[in-house]
């Protein structure tokens, strides 16, 4: 599914049996809303496996380092949930220092507390993807 933080929210036929599901979007930090995301995980209440991929363009890295990496959601909209994969493709990264990315995950971790299997994947690059 690719979210698009413009679209308006529609109801969503509840998918009971759904197990895994991957969630594509691009940002600029935060575009897409707590709101929008809990009503897309309120539809999957029986999710084991939640994978991630947010694709950032021109990013500041500090800005993650206090994003909640929808871990409140996570507690509240999936129960069984045992499974969570967050992919971070980042271009244009201004600066690339590995103190700044080890407190980022270092905080993922802590912040999903091991109440499931979690990782984070970064894929940061200085330069834009090529055409």
């Amino acid at each position: 599914t690719m979210l698009n933080q413009h679209e308006e929210l529609h109801y969503i036929e509840p998918h009971l049996n759904l197990k895994k599901i991957i969630i594509k979007f691009q940002s600029l930090i935060k575009s897409i809303s707590d709101c929008a995301m809990s009503h897309y995980l309120s539809c999957v209440p029986n999710l084991e496996q939640f994978i991630v991929h947010e694709i950032n363009f021109d990013v500041n890295i500090k800005e993650y380092l206090d994003y909640n990496w929808f871990a409140s959601l996570i507690d509240k909209q999936l129960p069984l949930l045992r499974q969570f994969k967050y992919y971070l493709h980042a271009y244009g990264i201004k600066q690339n220092n590995d103190n700044i990315i080890n407190r980022i995950e270092a905080n993922f971790k802590q912040i999903h507390n091991k109440k499931y299997q979690s990782r984070l994947i970064l894929k940061l690059l200085h330069s834009f993807p090529s055409d």
